[in-house]
């Protein structure tokens, strides 16, 4: 909002600066709109004194004339303020309500950023007010209640295998079992990360492989099946006596719970979304094979989930969104923040990984709420990473852009309340930079492919800066961890191009080749060459599917029913019906739309 609020009582305030004819406060070269609504103000001695119940201070530019403009909503303070949301799958849409409740109901003036206005649909009553921010252009708006609706095309737990000879599932096969032969051959207990973060990532990891290996029906699929229900079960239980692998939930001051053993100040809330992100993944991709385990243990995944992103708003237990700020449209990662800084977020794809956990959970479990929270989260979040993280609109356009001119880097690693910047809390190599924008790989970041043209850019840029001298790193160089990251990602922009490089690296044994990530970025590229990109123009009205359509034109809707009844579903193409069909329960199909 343009103004700042003061109440006095029962003291005499003093404000330095000239007050101007035009009404405006002159203080250290810069000028203020000053306004008393119901009071007075009186210069003398080179300061300004108030008399009244209430002084407003807005936010003026030099030279405005906007004073008397905001002087008529002066008195509007905000005494409370509302978010509410509704996913709306007939229409592919998030639609949220923004209410703000003021002295005698009156309007107020409220900002709002790029990710508010540029892709959305809104009632906004711009009032010709823009400000210059450190997110981009905040324009102003005039009201009470305002309504925004973001485009939410579906997410899918799994792709569909591509059906053509240039996806070998032997290669799939091969990853797979050499990466689940030296889990399974390790003792129980060296298996598996021992903290809240390393422990997440392993657990997806297992319930990742296990899946793949299922769809290839390979036999040792059954044992990873068990491997991921024995870790995850053994995070969502306690045993008396137990040091790891369990969370505890601690009432007042702190409500909120901790996983055991914590890591990252994840203990002081730091993370938690990210952490906690990765076992409502698991969770998911565990609990869609086996009913009668989601029945058991769902209820405390979603305590969980609960923890960074308690949808209900009277809940006793927990705040509401804990980890995430509804109008920057974005989550925070620091639990304790910072005097200087204020709060940050690094890994924006950690937490779109966690409302996608979300989302897949709530609809295997059946709750319409959870679901719709991760939906929403998912939409806006999305469009948030598009412009303050990657500047998606911006990186040809600097008219379009969101950043500094000064700013030279070509990412936003670290989005911070104070500023932005291209490092991370733990290194300062590029392919970190980078990467840690595209973790953990799997098929919820469709949303890369909505800007393809950039994420090719991105992932240039990251291999030539990691590079340095000697020149672009090359795929043949680069390594297996971070590497296999990076090609990951590139499946959701350029499969083609990732698929022939994988091949070549199957050939030629070079590091990225690995079974290290379990063949991950090979599964993913190779169903995105296949059924194509993210179609902004599609959608389908069930929650678990995505259209995807190639560079030829013809559209695939990637469609998964996680609940035990059959589900019809209808897809739409800019607005018209094309397709009516029904799928069987638990059923995961790829459709030719006509």
């Amino acid at each position: 909002m343009p103004f700042v609020w003061v109440e006095p009582r029962g003291i005499d305030l003093r404000i330095p600066g000239t007050l101007r004819d035009d009404g405006t406060l002159l203080h250290d070269g810069r000028t203020f709109g000053i306004h008393a609504p119901g009071g007075s103000l009186e210069t003398t001695d080179g300061f300004i004194l108030f008399e009244g119940p209430l002084l407003a201070i807005s936010a003026m530019k030099e030279d405005s004339d906007q004073v008397a403009l905001f002087s008529q909503y002066a008195s509007a303070v905000p005494r409370n303020t509302r978010f509410e949301w509704k996913y709306e799958p007939s229409n592919g849409r998030v639609s949220t309500t923004w209410v703000i409740k003021t002295d005698e109901e009156k309007p107020s003036l409220q900002g709002w950023i790029p990710h508010h206005y540029r892709t959305t649909e809104h009632d906004l009553d711009l009032m010709n007010v823009e400000y210059r921010t450190r997110r981009g252009k905040m324009v102003v708006a005039r009201g009470k209640q305002f309504r925004i609706s973001w485009p939410f095309s579906g997410i899918i737990p799994l792709f569909p295998l591509p059906q053509d000879d240039l996806f070998s599932k032997a290669k799939l096969a091969r990853f797979i079992n050499c990466w689940g032969k030296d889990l399974l051959d390790k003792p129980i207990e060296d298996r598996q990360g021992r903290d809240t973060y390393w422990g997440g990532k392993s657990m997806l990891k297992t319930a990742q492989a296990f899946n793949m290996a299922k769809q290839l029906q390979l036999p040792i699929a059954d044992s990873l099946f068990e491997e991921a229900k024995r870790i995850t079960e053994d995070w969502l239980t306690y045993e008396v006596g137990e040091e790891a692998f369990y969370y505890a939930r601690y009432p007042l001051p702190w409500s909120g719970v901790v996983g055991f053993n914590p890591s990252y100040g994840s203990d002081q809330f730091t993370d938690n979304h990210f952490h906690y992100g990765y076992l409502a993944m698991s969770a998911a991709l565990i609990g869609m094979h086996d009913q009668s385990w989601i029945k058991i243990h769902g209820p405390t995944a979603s305590e969980v989930v609960r923890q960074y992103a308690e949808w209900e708003r009277d809940s006793s237990i927990y705040p509401r969104l804990r980890t995430f700020e509804c109008w920057a449209g974005h989550s925070y990662a620091a639990g304790m923040s910072n005097a200087l800084d204020g709060n940050n977020q690094e890994s924006s794809s950690e937490a779109l990984c966690s409302w996608a956990g979300m989302f897949f959970l709530g609809c295997l479990l059946g709750d319409q709420d959870m679901l719709s929270t991760g939906a929403m989260g998912y939409a806006i979040e999305t469009e948030a990473v598009h412009e303050y993280w990657n500047n998606a609109y911006g990186w040809r356009n600097p008219e379009e852009s969101n950043w500094s001119p000064n700013y030279k880097p070509t990412i936003c690693s670290v989005m911070r309340d104070r500023d932005m910047g291209a490092w991370t809390w733990f290194s300062g190599q590029p392919i970190h930079i980078y990467g840690i924008q595209w973790l953990p790989p799997w098929t919820h970041l469709t949303y890369f492919g909505v800007h393809a043209e950039h994420s090719q850019y991105q992932l240039k840029q990251m291999l030539t800066r990691q590079g340095k001298d000697d020149g672009i790193l090359s795929w043949e160089e680069i390594d297996e961890d971070w590497g296999q990251v990076a090609a990951a990602y590139a499946a959701f922009s350029q499969p083609q191009e990732i698929c022939r490089v994988l091949d070549k690296a199957i050939e030629g044994k070079w590091k990225i080749s690995s079974p290290l990530h379990a063949g991950i970025p090979y599964y993913l590229a190779h169903a995105c060459r296949f059924f194509g990109l993210i179609d902004k123009e599609s959608y389908s009205d069930l929650p678990t599917s995505v259209v995807l359509k190639k560079s030829d034109g013809k559209r695939t809707v990637l469609v998964c029913n996680l609940s035990n009844h059959s589900r019809a579903f209808h897809v739409y193409v800019r607005g018209k019906e094309v397709l009516k069909s029904t799928l069987s329960p638990m059923a995961l199909k790829a459709i030719p739309i006509p």
